[in-house]
């Protein structure tokens, strides 16, 4: 009887502990690796700007293989914003933004911006020790 007891226990504690694993995995696992990073600059100043783009890589001075689109948002407090998001945390990752005009040329680029997006989770404490 005491077996049957014992064994019924480790099977919910197991199951337990499983569906709190995936839990964890689902979601706080995935969090730490999906960065966003928002950028922000001064509106150009031509009558026919349709909107801008951000275009980005992990190689200085490019090539910037991805592009998020950020239309032509208005300015907030006299800049444009726009966000990156799916960045990989830890990485470092080079940025540059065009503006586009209504017949969909693409300026030069700007200045490159250089980050490695941090997920905002601290680190783990470290020489934890019970001192009585």
């Amino acid at each position: 009887m005491d077996n049957l007891f014992i064994n019924r226990n480790v099977r919910k504690l197991w199951f337990s502990l499983v569906v709190a694993g995936f839990y964890f995995f689902i979601f706080c696992g995935t969090a730490a690796a999906d960065c966003v990073e928002t950028f922000s600059w001064l509106p150009n100043s031509e009558s026919n700007i349709a909107g801008y783009k951000i275009y980005y890589g992990q190689n200085n001075g490019g090539p910037y293989p991805s592009v998020v689109n950020v239309g032509n948002p208005s300015p907030v407090d006299g800049r444009i914003h726009g966000t990156v998001p799916g960045l990989t945390c830890g990485e470092t990752y080079y940025f540059v933004c065009v503006a586009v005009n209504t017949s969909g040329v693409e300026s030069t680029y700007s200045a490159q911006a250089t980050v490695t997006p941090d997920s905002g989770v601290p680190g783990s404490p470290v020489n934890l020790m019970i001192i009585e």
